[in-house]
């Protein structure tokens, strides 16, 4: 079972011209994948990447194509939840899911370095209305950092985001530094909360079920519209109101260390502090402006010029 694979599938190409391409919609993992040197390409329309909570990692040699005018590939980082079979005619050969099926309470990472995803799912993703509610209980970590949200789908409705038709009982970080939303798609956003898809008669929705963090830490480039806390807020069916009380979502802006939504002067105070060997409580993602994976002078020089830029 996937849960006994404990490995690592690396798959590398000999070249950098080397493809992968798997004949199917869906593309399964059942462990850990590391992709570099390859183009990963399918001929099917609508491709899917499920990960079934197993840790990916995108190298920054790592492309994605389509053939015979296809669509690019969705990324749902748990299950593609099927239809509950309690819920349809027990003589139906359709697939189906269950609770425990669809919920993990695995800790994984997933690092974007490369390629282009029609969609990014972070949790599972509801093929139906009568399909479950999964939980996730594990520690999640996202990295996107040179990735390309295209938005070229068949699928009219699928959104990108972290907390995806899935209870939260675990803790999720995401990490924007480098990712291109591309221009002229119908929803270039990234939703912290999205909404749980038509519910069926027996599927509940019930938003006290979600009690984990999301933690989302971005450059202040990324907050004029494209990171959004919740998935169409002015919905008042029960699809969005119960998950949108689900309030503990935190957006960080490059020098915020203290997060209290502004660059100061504490923040200057903390950087200067934990430069000199101190100890400081803080966002040490927002610590690091110029996003080259250190905190040092630059970053307490950039944010001096910030300060003096807000000034004038």
């Amino acid at each position: 079972t996937p849960a006994d694979i404990t490995g690592t599938l690396t798959i590398k190409g000999n070249t950098p011209e080397a493809v992968f391409e798997w004949r199917g919609k869906a593309f399964n993992f059942g462990c850990d994948m590391v992709f570099e040197d390859i183009t990963i390409r399918t001929s099917f329309d609508n491709p899917y990447i499920n990960a079934h909570f197993n840790s990916v990692t995108f190298a920054d040699t790592f492309k994605t194509a389509t053939v015979d005018d296809g669509k690019d590939i969705t990324f749902v980082g748990g299950y593609y939840a099927q239809a509950d079979q309690t819920l349809i005619d027990t003589t139906a050969t359709k697939l189906y899911d269950t609770v425990a099926s669809i919920s993990s309470d695995k800790d994984v990472t997933f690092n974007f370095n490369g390629g282009s995803f029609a969609y990014v799912m972070l949790l599972n993703r509801r093929y139906d209305a009568k399909a479950p509610m999964g939980t996730y209980a594990g520690n999640m970590t996202v990295n996107f950092d040179g990735v390309t949200f295209s938005g070229v789908s068949a699928e009219a409705t699928v959104r990108s985001g972290a907390m995806t038709m899935t209870y939260l009982t675990g803790n999720m970080t995401v990490n924007f530094t480098d990712v291109v939303f591309a221009e002229g798609q119908s929803y270039p956003y990234f939703y912290c909360i999205s909404r749980t898809g038509t519910l069926a008669t027996g599927i509940t929705n019930d938003s006290a079920l979600n009690t984990g963090s999301l933690v989302i830490n971005a450059p202040a480039s990324l907050l004029d519209g494209t990171i959004i806390p919740n998935q169409r807020t002015d919905k008042t069916d029960a699809q969005y109101t119960t998950i949108k009380k689900f309030s503990r979502v935190y957006t960080n802006i490059d020098g915020d260390i203290d997060e209290d939504g502004a660059v100061t002067n504490a923040d200057m105070t903390l950087a200067v502090r934990y430069l000199s060997g101190f100890s400081v409580t803080g966002a040490k993602f927002s610590a690091d402006v110029n996003r080259d994976g250190k905190i040092n002078n630059r970053d307490a020089i950039a944010i001096v010029a910030k300060l003096v830029a807000d000034a004038q």
